[in-house]
């Protein structure tokens, strides 16, 4: 599976965004949006930077978390998005200035968790569509430390995005006949792949 880039990646989700949005606007009635948000500052001292027993070294590392939500709810489709992202202050330059070891050049210093979801009627009494997305974090491999640490500090941290589209017919004939036909494109997408254990799919 070839890996697909943050570029190559940002221009899907726009052109995602972009069919959302048009289906969205194009309702007979307008959509009744909501939405919110904040940003949360936060510091953290530790007292083993490396997550080693044997270089038990302190710092402190600062993190800024914005979050935030958007939903719109129209005749025909519904959106929401709701999610944060943690960034974080810990740079890999101070960790190899304390002997830290571990696979730091590859390591996330954000964390995202982040879900969408989309309904919509394509065709009444005909066609709906479906698009579900999340992003998140996830271990690399169980045989390394640090898959669990929210600031990631041996590099053992993978940072996923998946979407599934599903368009569903759904028509009856007669009252006779009930057909329902669904099919569904997942993908997911990957920002650390060194060990098998993690690829993209799609």
């Amino acid at each position: 599976m070839t890996f697909v880039g943050s570029g190559q990646f940002r221009a899907l989700v726009g052109r995602m965004a972009a069919v959302i949005l048009a289906i969205v606007a194009f309702q007979p009635r307008a959509a009744e949006w909501s939405s919110g948000g904040n940003i949360s500052p936060g510091v953290t001292y530790t007292d083993n930077v490396c997550l080693t027993k044997n270089n038990k070294k302190g710092d402190w590392i600062g993190t800024l978390t914005p979050s935030g939500f958007v939903s719109a709810n129209g005749r025909n489709a519904n959106l929401s998005l709701a999610g944060s992202v943690q960034l974080n202050s810990l740079t890999d330059s101070a960790l190899n200035r304390k002997g830290c070891t571990g696979n730091i050049d590859d390591r996330e210093r954000f964390s995202p968790r982040l879900t969408g979801r989309f309904n919509a009627v394509v065709i009444d009494n005909w066609m709906n569509l479906n698009v579900t997305a999340r992003a998140g974090q996830n271990e690399v491999t169980s045989r390394f430390p640090g898959g669990g640490d929210e600031f990631d500090r041996r590099g053992n941290t993978n940072t996923f995005y998946t979407y599934s589209i599903s368009p569903v017919v759904n028509r009856r004939f007669k009252d006779l006949v009930k057909m329902n036909l669904r099919y569904s494109w997942d993908q997911q997408f990957n920002t650390n792949e060194r060990r098998a254990t993690v690829s993209d799919t799609g």
